[in-house]
């Protein structure tokens, strides 16, 4: 596995970790240390997420009309969320939104 870089953030205070952040040189890497999270304890103070700005929502870039779209599904009780591979798409319960 290789890695463009390697950092922590934020300044040391005692008893907390600083998080790390990994830039992945390769996105299956990626995804296959994303997929570990399930194996972490519940209660174990450590965690594996992506690093995403405010903006982002569940990690992909989206457009005020299909947010809007989300949640208003989201508030009807549906299930709705972007395509990985392609963010632009929207789901709601399976089929896409255009």
């Amino acid at each position: 596995m290789k890695f463009l870089s390697v950092h922590r953030i934020g300044k040391q205070v005692p008893g907390k970790p600083r998080p790390i952040i990994a830039s992945f040189s390769n996105y299956p890497d990626r995804e296959s240390i994303m997929s570990l999270r399930k194996n972490l304890e519940k209660n174990s103070g450590y965690g594996i997420g992506p690093d995403l700005p405010k903006e982002v929502s569940g990690g992909y870039v989206e457009t005020s009309h299909s947010k809007l779209k989300s949640i208003e599904a989201r508030k009807e009780g549906k299930r709705a969320f972007f395509s990985r591979p392609e963010p632009y798409k929207l789901f709601v319960d399976g089929p896409e939104i255009k």
